[in-house]
């Protein structure tokens, strides 16, 4: 986990409704995400989607099964655009293209972040 103003932290169970909002700051309202589909961790906050892929790394996630995704807390709706997203096989822009990856995601967003925003919208 690290401080600043941009806290970025694997997560390890469902967060409070606390630790989103912490992990939102500073970016009005959105949490940056990367999941990794392949061993189904996911990394939350950051300044940038790469900080939470270096978190990832560290615990030996690949890059390649490694997908980002914003958060909006207020209105619980997930945004697949990210940089680290682009020239993947299959996936030239910064959108997750694949719907079976998007599907993947979500399921990983929702398992850690439905019971917050389930308190707050």
């Amino acid at each position: 986990m690290t401080g600043g103003p941009f806290k970025h932290i694997i997560l390890d169970g469902p967060v409070s409704p606390a630790l989103m909002a912490e992990l939102a700051a500073g970016h009005r309202g959105a949490i940056k995400v990367v999941v990794d589909i392949k061993n189904g961790a996911l990394a939350a906050g950051g300044e940038w989607h790469s900080d939470c892929l270096a978190l990832l790394k560290t615990r030996g996630s690949n890059p390649d099964d490694c997908w980002g995704a914003k958060l909006n807390i207020e209105t619980g709706a997930i945004v697949y655009k990210s940089q680290i997203n682009q020239n993947r096989p299959g996936n030239r822009l910064d959108e997750i293209a694949d719907e079976t990856i998007r599907v993947m995601v979500r399921g990983m967003v929702e398992k850690y972040f439905r019971d917050a925003l389930d308190q707050i919208i």
